[in-house]
């Protein structure tokens, strides 16, 4: 399926909750509003985007091109080395825990980069999970009012330790909430295209990716990416489900320091100096077939095209006519 849109702003997805979402932010916000509600609009959906990994590029007049880095975080902060697992086997789902950044960091990205506030950026997003999940919508109506800081609110943080906190056989805890730092960066320069700083061709993975890009009035383009985990720590309570990308405690093997970030895949991009934003969702590798699409692209095939040939994709294109894009699905 294709979409192409000439107007004012517009934004794309891979999938149509966020596509929804972003296109409902534009006429009250600039791109950076729009794809931070496409992100929220999908954990309101699904249990398993909250609690995942994000990152979002953003370019526009007097922004430059920057990155948020919003992946998750070793747990374990204030917490004693436990003894350790012995073998793989015995290691709980609680063990593999990680901290959740998407809050923080969309937070973040509205602050620095938006024009809406966190309450209105979110409101299609509550509007999704009233019908979705009322633990969930509960969550995300506090996060809506008091950002990231409703994770440490008690009715929430007993939820969360008693589901991946010592008695779990996890090593998460409160102090891990306020240890996390949210990483605002230049993005990195390639051949015509720029990326987060930690994008990696190499990296694995890519399957549970997805993107929403927007490009406003205002010369702003955003891509986010964001993740989809359909299995992982249930924790029905929220109505969440926590991907398992937490490091757990071996037995004779240096523990990994609290508050590490932990490795995501990137699959988006900013073209040239922001004349657009763009990401490849739901595919292996895609952090490599981003690099051959930007590849091909540079040697002279049209956006379209090496979109179209790596689906599902997205992009949001701007230029003195106005806002433009793709969303490509297989």
């Amino acid at each position: 399926m294709t979409l192409e849109r000439r107007k004012v702003a517009a934004a794309f997805a891979t999938q149509p909750v966020a596509a929804s979402a972003a296109n409902a932010m534009l006429p009250r916000g600039n791109a950076v509003d729009a794809v931070c509600a496409g992100a929220f609009a999908a954990a309101a959906e699904s249990p398993g985007v909250l609690f995942g990994p994000v990152h979002l590029l953003v370019a526009g007049p007097g922004l430059g091109l920057r990155a948020i880095d919003g992946r998750l975080a070793q747990p374990g902060a204030g917490v004693p080395r436990p003894r350790g697992f012995v073998s793989e086997k015995e290691v709980p789902a609680a063990a593999r825990f990680a901290v959740p950044a998407m809050p923080a960091a969309l937070a973040t990205a509205l602050t620095m980069f938006g024009s809406a506030t966190l309450r209105r950026a979110m409101g299609p997003a509550l509007d999704v999970a009233r019908a979705a999940n009322p633990g969930r919508f509960a969550l995300l109506d506090a996060i809506s009012k008091r950002g990231a800081f409703a994770l440490a609110e008690d009715r929430f943080l007993g939820a969360l330790v008693a589901a991946a906190g010592a008695l779990a056989g996890g090593i998460f805890s409160k102090e891990d909430l306020g240890a996390l730092k949210i990483d605002v960066a230049a993005t990195a320069q390639h051949d015509g295209w720029a990326g987060a700083p930690f994008f990696d061709p190499e990296a694995e993975g890519g399957e549970r990716c997805h993107v929403v890009c927007a490009a406003d009035g205002r010369g702003i383009v955003a891509a986010l990416g964001y993740e989809l985990e359909e299995e992982g720590l249930a924790i029905d309570e929220l109505g969440i489900v926590a991907p398992l990308r937490g490091l757990p405690v071996m037995r004779g093997e240096r523990r990994t320091s609290p508050g590490t970030i932990l490795p995501a895949p990137s699959s988006i991009a900013l073209l040239g100096k922001g004349e657009g934003a763009l990401g490849l969702g739901a595919q292996p590798r895609a952090a490599s077939r981003l690099a051959a699409a930007m590849a091909d692209h540079a040697r002279g095939a049209p956006l379209d095209q090496v979109l179209r040939a790596r689906a599902p994709s997205a992009a949001a294109l701007r230029s003195p006519r106005g806002a433009s894009g793709y969303s490509f699905t297989p």
